[in-house]
């Protein structure tokens, strides 16, 4: 478990690091995905290797968020779909894709889309900070 301290006009906060695997087939997505995530202080560990998620081979400890492009995984959308349906119970799925995705993922319960555009970036940093979910 990774704890942060946080001291502030005499009191100490302490909050557990929401630990986030960010997934997505371009390299500068992910990047500026993990930074803007990294500065809210959270635990990134990106990849574009969607086997960690997929298969449950977390390169730390079971993440609580997963941001996940569609795009990256090389499976029949069928298959992604069941995969994704399971870890959803698991942990909270962020599927950040374009917008011909957003069909595929209506029937999975505990999945948030959020379509791919100039602003997506901050909306999906503003969903994880925000969130009553979490």
């Amino acid at each position: 478990m990774n704890i942060a301290i946080t001291y502030s006009s005499n009191q100490i906060w302490i909050k557990t690091m929401k630990k986030i695997i960010v997934t997505d087939k371009n390299p500068h997505i992910r990047e500026l995905l993990s930074r803007e995530l990294e500065k809210s202080g959270f635990l990134i560990f990106s990849t574009n290797n969607p086997a960690y998620i997929l298969n449950r081979a977390y390169p730390l400890e079971q993440p609580d968020i997963v941001i996940l492009d569609p795009d990256i995984i090389y499976l029949k959308p069928v298959v992604l779909l069941k995969k994704i349906s399971r870890l959803a119970h698991e942990m909270l799925i962020i599927v950040h894709a374009f917008y011909e995705w957003h069909e595929k993922f209506l029937d999975i319960k505990d999945v948030v889309f959020i379509e791919k555009n100039g602003f997506s970036i901050k909306s999906v940093k503003n969903f994880i900070i925000f969130s009553p979910v979490l």
